[in-house]
């Protein structure tokens, strides 16, 4: 049996996270193993509802349905989810390593920092004689970010040298550009460099200090930390420290993989180290071939751009094939055949599992959006496997991944939640996606896939309400049949409509008898039971595809297109015996009885339909008045 390993990171990590889990799958690619990766897209400024929605991606599948699991903990956004994910994989007694941050009874692999920021200080300082620093750090308490903060006042303090302010970002790209604005417009003076705590920051504060007409490295040294690639294409190119991510992923693999065969979770631990990396930014303008660098990014700059415009073609298509869906219950037919007619972008294996109160709560006041976890049963949108349709109604989110099977070969499945804010839509899985990892594609899908869900929602909840506010207009309240208003804007209109044809239609005109003597000598409570039973009545008995009419205050309308007027002969029969059986079965201290008459249109005719309800009323009265003789009723 394979082995199973899960593996939760953060994608904004984008680079690095996609060199460590390429590390794990090289490592693992012999190795009877399979991955599932469980990634977040939660970042520092996002609100708690939202942080939260995103992060229970990491909950899909418990812990103990896997042999081991990985923690890109020192990516995720928040230490305390780290060691939450730990916590239960500890608990759930699954060995566990820890990327980056030592928690107990787990694992631990890590990258002495120190050491190339140590290195990268010594090179500002004693090189580029910096003294004056201003640092641009993650968040405060992230120990990554303290680290390299306190290797880079050490070197300073040898010389005299200090670091002048903190500045925390949030590892936010738009956070380190008004930090860059903030002390552009304060008129101080520059320091020596900006040292900033990654190379997303290094790169916002290159740009932005550009934009206010500071040159780097000209008027500015700025440094990263690292080694992403668009800090080595980028010009003036990012002087980083390289932490090799690959060489962590073989290494968390190796150890993972040692507690499964050993059925071990002692914890151990491994160093790995770092080395400084000078670039343009600093000032090292011939330190590397940055120059190739960027040739080779332009080169494949072509194929992106083409790439990009197959890719916003298929999410357009995508978009549109959710729009044509009439109803919700219409998602997963339609967007199975989209699927399965066009999956270049996903892959062979894709799947989109959903709640089920996504749809249900459109159309039911009653039912809520999912909040705080994800169902343990799904409704699958869509389930390709291997490009097979498994067709299955349902899933549980504990079995893994839809139609999974063991193969010979490693296989990765990736899992990302679909949310909006904290309300909780589904998640989608799908395969062989790192390179969408790193040019943050998978995200741009998984938002527009979302925004997409949102929109078809909202049209959807505004189309129920309309209907609700019709059904308001158009419904009699005492009967729930339709009432005057229903018959300008329903019966007129099929009339209209069957006559365009060359159809007929049956106008049935149903009248209460002695309603008079039933008000007069009962109250009329018991005028308005007696106008609802015979209401009761004729719901059981018209054709789903006619329209019942409270015309008056005890008359009727009943219309449908029709040919045969034996049909209707069989209508007002089952009617009249459908009210007697109600009377019988409910004990009423009166009698209670209709007369019926009907006519059949003639689409021949310039007749209107007001002059074909005449003509029924007419037949209805003479039927009454038969009657009544018969009775020796006097009306």
């Amino acid at each position: 049996m394979k082995k199973k390993i899960a593996i939760y990171a953060n994608g904004w990590g984008a680079d690095n996270v996609a060199l460590f889990i390429r590390g794990i799958e090289y490592y693992l690619a012999d190795k009877n193993s399979d991955l599932f990766t469980f990634l977040s897209y939660g970042f520092y400024s996002m609100s708690k509802g939202d942080e939260d929605a995103e992060n229970k991606v990491f909950d899909i599948v418990d812990a103990d349905r896997f042999d081991g699991a990985i923690v890109f903990s020192n990516g995720l956004n928040s230490t305390s989810e780290a060691e939450r994910i730990v916590a239960r994989a500890v608990k759930a007694g699954v060995p566990v390593v820890s990327l980056g941050i030592h928690f107990p009874g787990a694992s631990f692999v890590n990258v002495n920092s120190y050491i190339g920021m140590r290195e990268l200080s010594q090179h500002l300082v004693y090189e580029h004689k910096v003294r004056d620093v201003v640092y641009l750090a993650g968040n405060e308490g992230n120990p990554d970010s303290e680290s390299r903060l306190g290797a880079l006042s050490e070197v300073l303090e040898e010389v005299g040298g200090k670091v002048r302010t903190i500045h925390y970002t949030n590892w936010a790209t738009d956070r380190t550009v008004e930090i860059i604005d903030e002390f552009y417009s304060s008129k101080d003076k520059l320091p020596d460099a900006f040292v900033c705590a990654n190379d997303y920051i290094a790169l916002a504060a290159c740009s932005e200090l550009e934009n206010v007409g500071i040159n780097v490295p000209d008027d500015v040294l700025v440094t990263g930390f690292d080694g992403i690639k668009d800090g080595k294409t980028f010009y003036p190119s990012i002087s980083t420290v390289v932490q090799d991510y690959f060489a962590q992923g073989e290494a968390c693999a190796e150890i993972i993989l040692k507690k499964i065969e050993e059925h071990s979770t002692a914890p151990t631990e491994r160093l790995i180290a770092s080395r400084f990396l000078p670039g343009e930014s600093c000032g090292c303008m011939d330190s590397r071939n940055s120059r190739l660098e960027r040739d080779n990014a332009c080169r494949k700059n072509y194929f992106a751009r083409t790439e990009k415009v197959f890719f916003d073609g298929h999410l357009t298509n995508m978009e549109n094939a959710l729009f044509s869906c009439a109803h919700a219950t219409a998602i997963a037919r339609t967007m199975t055949g989209f699927y399965k007619a066009d999956h270049f972008v996903e892959g062979g294996t894709f799947a989109v599992l959903g709640e089920s109160s996504y749809a249900a709560s459109i159309y039911n006041d009653e039912v809520s959006l999912t909040r705080g976890s994800f169902s343990d049963h799904l409704k699958p949108v869509v389930a390709l496997y291997d490009g097979v349709d498994l067709d299955i109604d349902t899933f549980c989110r504990n079995d893994l991944v839809p139609g999974y099977k063991e193969s010979d070969k490693l296989r990765n499945f990736f899992y990302v939640a679909i949310h909006s804010d904290e309300v909780l839509y589904g998640y989608f899985i799908i395969e062989n996606v790192i390179a969408r990892i790193e040019d943050f594609t998978l995200e741009v899908y998984r938002r527009s896939f979302r925004d997409s869900l949102d929109k078809f929602r909202q049209n959807m909840r505004l189309e129920y309400l309309n209907q609700k506010l019709m059904e308001l207009y158009t419904r009699d309240s005492l009967t729930g049949l339709y009432n005057r208003f229903g018959y300008e804007t329903l019966a007129i209109p099929m009339f209209k409509e069957a006559h365009a044809k060359n159809k007929s239609l049956a106008v049935v005109f149903v009248d209460i008898n002695r309603m008079k003597h039933i008000n007069d000598n009962f109250g009329h409570l018991q005028g308005d039971l007696a106008i609802r039973t015979i209401a009761n009545a004729i719901l059981q008995q018209a054709p789903e595809s006619w329209i019942a009419i409270r015309y008056g205050g005890d008359e009727y309308l009943i219309i449908g297109e029709c040919d045969d007027e034996n049909e209707v002969k069989e209508l007002v029969a089952h009617m009249e015996e459908g009210i007697k059986k109600q009377v019988r079965r409910m004990s009423l201290p009166f009698e209670l009885s209709a007369s019926c008459g009907y006519i059949m249109t003639d689409p021949t005719s310039s007749l209107t339909l007001a002059e074909y309800i005449k003509q029924a009323d007419d037949v209805m009265y003479e039927h009454k008045k038969q009657s009544y003789e018969a009775e020796g009723y006097k009306r």
